[in-house]
């Protein structure tokens, strides 16, 4: 039974001792997604199901009528009626028990400093790695340890538990009884982290690196932390952490989610501005255009056209009804190079802005036929 690098260690031993010795062997595991168990299996041409119910486990191991059952680092409870099956049911458990009895062992070995770590073998009964001690093995925790370089020892070390267990269940006398202990005097880890993976700034440094170092386990998520404008960070180092400056940071000064949602909404806004105007760069340039601060440009520019072209109606209109109009000095007015003043004097809407009567200018030309035209201004 198992899965994951430590059940393929555990496998190549056993053809290790296969050479010498007449063993059968039946290889479950969990699921279906241990393709890596799967493909060691055939290349070493043992026998392999997938069993992702109690059920299945029970009818598999009892159609195979085992010697002893070797769990390493199965994700279940094995039941009852399994363990009935035959008198040897052992677990290879990834810590040296009794300490950190459950899950995460490589999160708590390096969170609680400890200088040494390991595997047990131990006898198997319906509590949680609660049986007799059959052996461990142990080898030194390093000072810089994360739990994915803890993960990759404690798979070399099940190898070599797993190799001297299986020399003992070989010999004559077989497996001893093993070790009892007093279990109710050391905790279990369930599967969770102490607060919920986020650094506690008020921790000392030691502890802080510690912390960050015992859930440094890819793919998994790293620790997190908060910098001092409350935006959660992914930290994978003490030198990370601090650079973030967050001595004052705390989980309880997140921002509110309420503002955090307003904030990734004007966030989600913008970029679908900005991928629209990608789309469309003509329309883009369009909006450009009519921008509120452009309208504030072209309104009063517009107004003077709109004004000087209606100036111009009301003169075309004020000759034609004979209004009286009164000539400036003209010069020589029989020179058409010389332009000719007119103001209006009566006509009521031909104003200023100033209330002053409005004056325009006439001046004789020539097109482009030779023939003589009026420029008005």
């Amino acid at each position: 039974l198992g899965q994951k690098a430590a059940v393929i260690r555990a496998l190549q031993e056993y053809v290790h001792l296969a050479r010498t010795h007449v063993l059968e062997v039946l290889v479950l595991t969990p699921d279906n997604t241990c393709t890596d168990v799967k493909c060691t299996c055939d290349a070493l041409g043992l026998q392999m199901s997938a069993c992702d119910t109690d059920a299945a486990v029970f009818s598999e191991l009892q159609r195979f009528r085992p010697h002893v059952i070797v769990s390493v680092l199965w994700p279940r409870r094995i039941q009852d009626d399994v363990l009935g099956l035959c008198a040897d049911c052992i677990n290879f458990h990834p810590s040296l028990l009794p300490r950190h009895r459950g899950s995460m062992t490589q999160f708590w070995v390096i969170f609680d400093g400890d200088t040494e770590a390991g595997v047990t073998c131990h006898r198997m009964v319906w509590e949680f790695d609660a049986g007799r001690i059959l052996r461990q093995t142990a080898f030194p925790v390093a000072v810089d340890e994360t739990a994915l370089s803890l993960s990759i020892k404690i798979a070399g070390a099940v190898a070599d538990c797993f190799r001297q267990v299986l020399r003992d269940f070989l010999q004559p006398a077989g497996l001893p009884e093993g070790k009892s202990w007093d279990v109710n005097a050391f905790p279990y880890h369930y599967r969770r982290l102490p607060k919920k993976g986020i650094i506690d700034p008020e921790w000392p440094d030691d502890k802080i690196d510690r912390y960050i170092r015992a859930t440094y386990f890819p793919p998994h998520a790293p620790a997190k932390a908060f910098d001092a404008c409350g935006v959660e960070h992914s930290v994978r180092s003490i030198y990370e952490y601090k650079a973030l400056s967050t001595t004052a940071a705390s989980p309880v000064k997140q921002v509110d989610p309420e503002v955090r949602q307003e904030q990734q909404l004007g966030r989600k806004q913008r970029q679908q501005q900005q991928q629209q105007q990608q789309q469309h760069p003509s329309q883009s340039r369009l909006c450009q255009w009519w921008g509120p601060t452009t309208l504030m440009l072209w309104v009063p520019a517009a107004f003077l056209v709109v004004a000087a072209c209606k100036l111009q109606l009301i003169f075309r209109q004020g000759q034609q009804d004979g209004l009286p109009m009164h000539e400036g000095s003209r010069g020589e007015a029989h020179d058409p190079n010389i332009a000719i003043r007119y103001e209006l004097d009566s006509h009521k809407r031909a104003k200023c802005l100033d209330g002053s009567s409005a004056t325009y200018y006439h001046a004789q030309g020539t097109d482009r036929d030779g023939g003589t035209k009026w420029f008005g201004r």
